[in-house]
């Protein structure tokens, strides 16, 4: 009983892995090579030339505006995918003297690694 169990399992395994490249073969591998392209949103920081946190910036990309918050830190979350190449964030000091006067910085990043940027402020 357990050898007619063992030859079983065996032919079933068997008939399942000859299985699988013939469906690869029918339906195609996914192509995952323009996946990094598909954003849903993008973050990152803003800091000074010291790379100290600067808050109040006004972050803009793909014509959205937000503010960096106490920590630097800025979101984008976009209503629908979006396909890019690039992104650009464009930072610009709005608050006036209150956490330092800076020029405004732009940024274009691969769309593979807009999550994580760190924009840089020089002083004015």
């Amino acid at each position: 009983m357990t050898m007619k169990r063992n030859i079983k399992n065996i032919l079933l395994s068997l008939i399942g892995f000859s299985a699988a490249p013939m469906l690869t073969a029918c339906y195609g591998t996914p192509d995952f090579s323009d996946e990094y392209q598909h954003l849903t949103g993008a973050e990152g920081y803003v800091v000074n030339e010291k790379l100290e946190p600067i808050s109040g910036i006004q972050v803009e990309a793909m014509g959205q505006k937000v503010l960096s918050n106490s920590e630097g830190r800025f979101t984008f979350l976009f209503d629908e995918y979006t396909w890019a190449d690039y992104l650009t964030f464009t930072a610009t000091d709005v608050d006036g003297k209150k956490n330092g006067e800076y020029k405004t910085q732009e940024v274009t990043v691969s769309a593979s690694i807009a999550n994580g940027v760190s924009i840089v402020m020089s002083e004015k």
